[in-house]
């Protein structure tokens, strides 16, 4: 993409990657192709998946949001407005993305390690495999260490979803579907508070009064703001759980031995 000047659209093939990787893997170790479970049950799916959307958009938007522009400048229809979504939001990484992660990867992880160092885990591999992006013109202008921060805290909310979710792979990927929407969303919530330009989101900062009360203050980027959000919200999920996220051994147990059984 990058050598050839392809469009951004070309990356679609690109996302199928760690899905290949979870079939080809499985085929290998157990003999089937069986690799991933699309919904183990609808209540938990519904569930697992309404929670995750709420906790993205709270962390990822509204929060951002509401720390930077007074709330009553923002725009709060758009989070109800189906104008911000568009085919990338599905097929930019969350349709063929997510079998790989949170339907494969994920399950094996936490048999191994706990809910919240799998997530850490995890959402490092996927910042990571995200790297040559960067070297795409135009692609964002968040900073590495920031992108990192902000998507292994989504990887702990994702984990919790995916928990609750006994794996099934539809709430992972509705809930990864909502933050690549969270550009638009934010566009939508700033559309009365200033430029409806990504420039604006850009040049957005959070100023906070220093200590002593003579009128200093420190800047915060609109990115570290979002990337705060998501650890504020990521934090509460582990404390509330207490660092089970959701997690129940059986199911994930249960989910290796079908697979190796061949059922």
């Amino acid at each position: 993409m990058i050598l050839g000047h392809l469009p951004i659209e070309v990356s679609i093939l690109a996302s199928c990657g760690p899905t290949i990787a979870a079939v080809v893997t499985n085929r290998l170790a157990c003999g089937n192709y069986r690799a991933v479970r699309l919904n183990v049950s609808w209540p938990r799916t519904i569930g697992a998946g309404t929670l995750g959307i709420t906790l993205v958009l709270a962390a990822f938007v509204v929060f951002p949001a509401v720390a930077t522009v007074d709330a009553g400048k923002l725009n709060w229809s758009a989070l109800a407005s189906l104008g911000v979504y568009n085919y990338s939001t599905l097929l930019g990484g969350p349709l063929f993305e997510e079998p790989g992660w949170r339907g494969f990867v994920l399950p094996r992880l936490e048999s191994r390690l706990s809910p919240v160092t799998s997530s850490l885990l995890l959402g490092a591999i996927w910042a990571a495999w995200h790297l040559p992006f960067f070297l795409y013109p135009g692609w964002t202008e968040c900073p590495v260490w920031i992108y990192f921060l902000i998507v292994i805290g989504l990887s702990v909310l994702m984990t919790f979803a995916a928990n609750l979710a006994r794996f099934g792979v539809i709430a992972s990927i509705l809930m990864h579907a909502i933050f690549n929407t969270q550009g638009r969303f934010l566009q939508g919530l700033f559309a009365n508070a200033g430029p409806g330009s990504g420039g604006f989101l850009n040049d957005l900062v959070h100023r906070i009064p220093t200590m002593g009360g003579r009128g200093g203050s420190i800047s915060i980027s609109f990115a570290l703001l979002v990337a705060i959000g998501g650890w504020i919200a990521a934090l509460l999920v582990i404390a509330l759980t207490r660092g089970r996220l959701g997690y129940a051994r059986e199911a994930a147990s249960g989910m290796a031995l079908a697979k190796t059984a061949g059922g």
